[in-house]
């Protein structure tokens, strides 16, 4: 099973994803809760249009001025480059607008921050190019986990392979994942199903802390996702987490999954 800290980060998640509830991991001191929410660091994530799912795009941020709560900094979507300002409030709420030789985009949605410097945002997105057609989508982004200089980081790259249970009666699906990490942070693809017709193909990026709790975002023709978990330790060496996957037709499937490494693999 998942930590306590997992399963709080998760809900958390979860609960920022339905729109239910935004809260910060752990206690908020009251002389915090007002000031302005931190947001300079390096975003990584992706963009989905809703027009056409078809068209989405790894997206990159880079805050590296913030002035309470004015922020500035380089957006990427894709090829396309933006410079970037934008405003958040204490509540995370943000709000931006890039421009470029592309046409502009601007964004709102939420700031969450999962502690140790990570953090989650989920907006939605307009893209006004120069010329041609207005696109809206959505788009996730996650800040690595910055842990202190004397924590050792648990390996998650390689190959994963294990099994997902729908909680909403969706049945059992075969994983798939190749990671490759760099330090705190990781990225990869995973196959749902693989050689099935109900195959399933992702795009993911994430970020892992010392004690093995890792936050996931990822997209792919079906949709978005969200995943938060925990890895564990010989002899147990799987990785428990749960999900959230939002369907491009609107609908959405929760549940758990556990992988391990083939045996094969160093």
């Amino acid at each position: 099973m998942t930590t306590r800290g997992t399963a709080k980060l998760l809900s958390l998640t979860l609960l920022a994803v339905m729109g239910l509830a935004l809260a910060l991991v752990g206690p908020t001191p009251a002389d915090a809760q007002s000031a302005a929410v931190g947001v300079i660091g390096h975003y990584r994530g992706f963009s989905q249009s809703i027009g056409n799912p078809d068209v989405r795009t790894a997206v990159e941020l880079l805050v590296d001025r913030q002035d309470r709560s004015d922020f500035l900094g380089h957006l990427t979507l894709g090829p396309l480059p933006f410079t970037f300002a934008g405003k958040i409030d204490a509540l995370g709420t943000l709000k931006g607008r890039g421009t470029g030789p592309a046409g502009d985009v601007t964004f709102t949605g939420k700031f969450q921050d999962l502690g140790e410097n990570a953090a989650l945002v989920l907006a939605t997105y307009k893209f006004t190019p120069a010329t041609g057609p207005v696109d809206q989508g959505n788009v996730d982004l996650i800040r690595n986990f910055n842990p202190p200089p004397d924590s050792d980081v648990p390996p998650i790259g390689g190959r994963w392979r294990g099994t997902s249970r729908s909680d909403l009666g969706q049945g059992s699906s075969t994983l798939e994942l190749l990671i490759a990490q760099d330090g705190t942070g990781f990225g990869g693809q995973e196959v749902v199903d693989a050689g099935t017709p109900q195959e399933l193909r992702f795009d993911f990026v994430g970020t892992l802390d010392a004690r093995g709790t890792f936050v996931v975002i990822g997209v792919g023709a079906a949709g978005r996702f969200i995943v938060g978990g925990g890895l564990n330790p010989p002899p147990n060496n799987d990785a428990q987490a749960r999900y959230l996957l939002r369907f491009v037709d609107g609908s959405l499937d929760l549940g758990t999954f556990q992988i391990q490494p083939p045996p094969d693999q160093d």
